[in-house]
């Protein structure tokens, strides 16, 4: 039988990085920051950063550099939390130094969670394929 609990526990159990966040617009609408509102112990895992200390705290706060980089993290949740949706990447995080898989998904207009994979040695090993397959291209010319 199901039950909010039951899910709660799903959640905080997984081996994927889980976290929810409000989203934070500017006066024009646009999304400036967002906050974390909930978080299981592997995101906490995943990212390096103590739950307890960042929980309702803004990402720009936690993640200093986050909005500056070559990936919108910021608008890319925005229009997720804005059309209700659900998106899959893959990206890499400066702030982390680290290459996740995420799924982000909206259950409330101004909402979302966020489901992370840690794929940055799956990216390092075929970074390192393409080179010796290049290495080799040369070899053979």
């Amino acid at each position: 039988m199901y039950s909010k609990a039951n899910h709660s526990l799903l959640l905080q159990n997984m081996p994927d990085a889980y976290a929810y966040h409000q989203i934070i617009r500017n006066e024009l609408g646009k999304p400036v920051d967002y906050i974390l509102l909930e978080a299981n112990q592997s995101f906490g895992e995943m990212t390096g950063l103590n739950i307890n200390s960042i929980i309702g705290k803004r990402v720009t706060e936690v993640l200093p550099g986050i909005e500056t980089g070559s990936f919108d993290w910021i608008e890319t949740f925005g229009e997720v939390a804005t059309n209700v949706e659900t998106i899959t990447f893959e990206q890499y995080s400066g702030p982390l130094d680290r290459w996740y898989k995420v799924v982000a998904f909206s259950d409330k207009k101004g909402y979302f969670a966020t489901i992370f994979q840690n794929i940055t040695e799956k990216i390092k090993s075929e970074q390192n394929m393409r080179k010796i397959i290049e290495a080799s291209e040369q070899f053979l010319k």
